[in-house]
């Protein structure tokens, strides 16, 4: 199925999730019929402030329990929502005018971790501030967790998943725009207790970061392709033929518009983006 609204190339959408939902609101005009639609949304919603993802939570019947956040505004924020959809454990991507945010995607140096093999060290400090709180607040909960995130969010859910997630109530993680976490002997550890579905949105450059060496993605891609279309784990030579016909549309339909971002690779990383594709698989 196409996409459920217009390809967004706009560096708003990119660079400022939230303010651009001014002009396409959250949950406007759909309700979630899928996991995928709802952690996207969800995953988009994370880059607003309280108050906005509380009432956005009320057009679904989901309620805020509670969020994660910084003493000083800045770093890894996330927030849990529950309702008749389940209970999903949502984090924000990277904020271009949050130093935390900034620091931690550049820390890419392997550090050792606990469940075993090695991962970012930007991204384990980015889980480890709200670690504890997240502890209390899941420690009590009686219900399967979905973990979720975009950008650098997806890449905390998939720590937090690692942590969380409890053999034998296999544990779900959607990432979306997610760079490479770990490496292969983190994604084996983590592959026992977790099913992870991982968007793609065609040349998406933060899925392609840090560069494979000894970094790994973790599960298969769930590919959207240049038209909107959801492919689940096609080939390599598929991805690329596709990457190729997208960037060829960006040049002719999208950089020479004011307002637009750079290059695809930048402009399929915008959440809404994600959403349209998985709102338009559902319908």
């Amino acid at each position: 199925m196409p996409r459920f609204f217009p390809y967004d190339a706009s560096k708003l959408s990119l660079l400022e999730p939230c303010r651009a939902a001014l002009h396409r609101r959250f949950f406007e005009g759909w309700q979630p019929k899928t996991a995928s639609a709802l952690c996207a949304e969800l995953s988009r919603l994370a880059y607003c402030q309280a108050d906005a993802i509380r009432s956005s939570l009320s057009i679904i019947d989901m309620e805020l329990v509670d969020e994660f956040i910084e003493p000083d505004g800045f770093g890894t924020y996330g927030f849990l929502a529950r309702g008749l959809r389940g209970v999903v454990l949502a984090f924000r991507g990277t904020e271009p005018d949050d130093p935390t945010d900034i620091f931690d995607d550049a820390r890419f140096n392997p550090v050792a971790w606990e469940g075993g093999g090695r991962v970012h060290a930007g991204f384990a400090e980015a889980f480890l501030r709200i670690r504890k709180k997240a502890t209390s607040l899941l420690q009590d909960l009686d219900q399967s967790i979905i973990f979720t995130g975009h950008s650098l969010g997806a890449a905390v859910a998939t720590l937090a998943a690692s942590v969380f997630g409890k053999a034998g109530d296999e544990t779900r993680l959607l990432t979306f725009g997610s760079p490479r976490v770990g490496d292969q002997d983190f994604i084996a550890s983590l592959s026992v207790k977790t099913k992870a579905e991982r968007y793609v949105d065609c040349a998406d450059i933060v899925c392609q970061v840090p560069p494979p060496i000894g970094y790994v993605h973790f599960g298969d891609p769930y590919y959207i392709d240049h038209r909107g279309d959801l492919q689940i784990n096609p080939t390599p030579g598929t991805m690329t033929d596709d990457q190729i016909a997208g960037h060829l549309e960006y040049i002719t339909e999208y950089v020479w518009k004011r307002g637009n971002a750079a290059s695809r690779s930048l402009a399929d990383h915008a959440p809404v983006n994600y959403v349209s594709a998985l709102v338009g698989a559902q319908t």
